[in-house]
């Protein structure tokens, strides 16, 4: 329940039962399999992020991504300690892998977009535990206890992150997800 605090998937949300929306993920949405054979997720060495860059192809190419309100998924909280800390490496992985495409040569590609996007990992976790606290329904015993938890999350992710400048290619080989 500390994770449905901190977690970085959105909350369930009274939406309209249908809108567009620019992005999706992938266990939540359905092509027509021709559709898919033409526009197929994108072939990159990282973990997540292929969702975004299909969105983001589907959409220069015009197509629009309808949302059911009413469809929501449930995401379980890690599977143990170790796969806590592998998701947080990943993640660290890939936050390197595309800031270094979608802005090289620019500062969010540098050290100094590391420590922004770790600033703002904290700051989702204390905004969302705060935000999420009365919809979760929770004593506030588990918002004592997931405030820390999310917070090494996002230094774990930090960590990797930093680590990847030197050796990048070191994570892909020694974790899988």
């Amino acid at each position: 329940k500390c994770f449905a605090l901190t977690w970085n998937f959105p909350a369930k949300e009274d939406k309209p039962d249908l809108f567009t929306q620019g992005g999706f993920y992938a266990n939540n949405i359905a092509f027509r399999r021709e559709f898919f054979l033409a526009n197929p997720f994108p072939s990159e060495d990282c973990y997540r992020g292929q969702c975004g860059q299909l969105a983001s192809n589907l959409s220069r190419k015009g197509y629009l991504t309808h949302v059911s309100g009413r469809a929501w998924v449930s995401h379980p909280a890690p599977n143990g300690l170790e796969h806590y800390i592998v998701r947080a490496i990943a993640k660290g992985y890939d936050n390197q892998y595309w800031s270094t495409r979608r802005h090289a040569g620019g500062l969010l590609a540098k050290p100094v977009g590391t420590v922004r996007r770790f600033a703002v990992g904290c700051a989702k976790v204390l905004i969302n535990t705060v935000k999420r606290y009365p919809k979760v329904k929770v004593g506030f015993g588990y918002v004592i206890v997931a405030i820390p938890v999310g917070l090494t999350y996002q230094l774990i992710v930090l960590g990797s992150e930093l680590f990847c400048y030197a050796r990048p290619q070191a994570i892909r080989r020694r974790f899988s997800i």
